[in-house]
């Protein structure tokens, strides 16, 4: 099977962008969330607590869709994807967290996760692209995307606190944390430099099963 990469990273950090330019200059078979065909993207960001449940679960469902490919693409050598299975439940944590949704859909959600897990294959390397909430607010407004216009830097802040606990906490051993402010992703030196750290980590290594909190605590392509 190939093996499997993820570019991950919070709202507006470059990931559609990244995978791009490993597709084009690599030759990587990329893999892209489709955004335009989410019924709920902007429902749920005019109304977190109404539509949290309904997000996520469609997004775990384009998951589990998604992994069904990566499972038949055996003659790619690198499959990449702007996005991650664990980055689902991330969100789903911290919706909860924020009380923007209930116990029980959190759990459902958490259900059907471990089902997508269990099912799937694991990356064999996570790209984590960090950058400050205020930088990552400032490229959210340049791009544009209407339903993301509500979007606070404090929301940012909260996701950049989950990514940290998820990428630097659970899955520590496969990750490549990577700086969008100090380190231009559109520079062909930097990304060859990336790819060279991607390599080795590929050489034989696989994430474990992360950890999955159990129990409630308090088209391919679309720009990313």
């Amino acid at each position: 099977m190939a093996s499997y990469i993820c570019v991950s990273g919070n709202i507006a950090s470059g990931k559609t962008t990244l995978v791009q330019a490993f597709s084009e200059i690599f030759g990587w078979y990329p893999i892209y969330e489709n955004l335009d065909s989410h019924p709920y993207f902007a429902d749920f960001y005019s109304n977190m607590i109404q539509w949290s449940f309904h997000n996520q679960i469609y997004f775990l469902i384009e998951a589990f869709r998604i992994q069904s490919h990566i499972s038949s693409l055996k003659e790619q050598s690198i499959v990449c994807q702007d996005f991650s299975i664990y980055e689902r439940h991330l969100y789903t944590e911290l919706l909860f967290e924020q009380g923007q949704m209930t116990s029980r859909d959190y759990i459902t959600c958490t259900e059907l996760f471990k089902l997508v897990l269990q099912f799937g294959k694991k990356p064999d390397c996570i790209i984590y692209l960090e950058a400050s909430p205020d930088f990552l607010l400032k490229r959210v407004q340049k791009r544009g995307r209407k339903p993301e216009s509500t979007i606070q830097a404090s929301f940012l802040e909260n996701l950049n606190g989950r990514y940290n606990e998820w990428f630097q906490k659970r899955l520590s051993k496969q990750v490549i944390k990577i700086n969008i402010e100090r380190n231009d992703l559109t520079n062909s030196y930097t990304i060859n430099k990336l790819k060279n750290r991607i390599l080795s980590k590929l050489e034989g290594r696989q994430i474990p099963h992360s950890s999955v909190n159990q129990n409630p605590i308090g088209k391919e392509r679309k720009t990313k």
